[in-house]
């Protein structure tokens, strides 16, 4: 018998061990269903069935109520095989390096750290704060970060202001 993940591997195989598990059909009922789902033609169904006859997932036989149909049902060795499959690899996975049940074993597990925050969490929340408050106060809440001082936002600290003149010492409009 193949591995029972590799029967598995094939979604209209999936699909008919999924339709199979409820119990048995006939062959023409699992084409209907598959072919409508998975969107592949009868002979695609047909060739999987076979597939799974092949490898002993499926078991055949010939319909007694329409003796040119055939009706599956799953071979119940299948579905043992398919559990011992997944109980072995729930074992290693709770075999695996820093597992809970490790430590019980004997086997070293990683040293238990706290809680994170979320990634950037409490850095944004301080900019938060600190940006709620400098619009409450009209002032900048990071002076170092822009080169500046604790002025009012938008006002220049040490720019050169310029002044519209013609020259002759006329008005002074800094001009922003």
């Amino acid at each position: 018998m193949a591995h029972p993940f590799e029967v598995l591997a094939d979604p209209v195989r999936r699909r008919l061990i999924e339709v199979l598990a409820v119990g048995s059909h006939r062959a023409g009922e699992l084409c209907d269903v598959v072919t409508s789902e998975c969107r592949v033609s009868r002979s695609a169904v047909s060739h999987q069935l076979r597939t799974l006859r092949d490898v002993g997932a499926v078991i055949s036989e010939v319909d007694a109520e329409q003796p040119r149909s055939r009706r599956y049902r799953l071979n119940e060795e299948f579905l043992l095989a398919l559990g011992d499959e997944v109980r072995a690899l729930y074992e290693l996975w709770s075999h695996r390096y820093g597992s809970a049940d490790a430590g019980a074993r004997g086997l070293p597990t990683r040293p238990p750290r706290a809680p994170r925050e979320r990634r950037f969490g409490a850095a944004a929340a301080r900019r938060a704060e600190a940006d709620a408050a400098a619009w409450r106060t009209g002032i900048d809440p990071a002076p170092g970060l822009t080169g500046g001082t604790s002025a009012p936002v938008g006002v220049r600290d040490s720019a050169p202001e310029r002044h519209a003149s013609s020259g002759s010492g006329a008005s002074s409009v800094p001009l922003l």
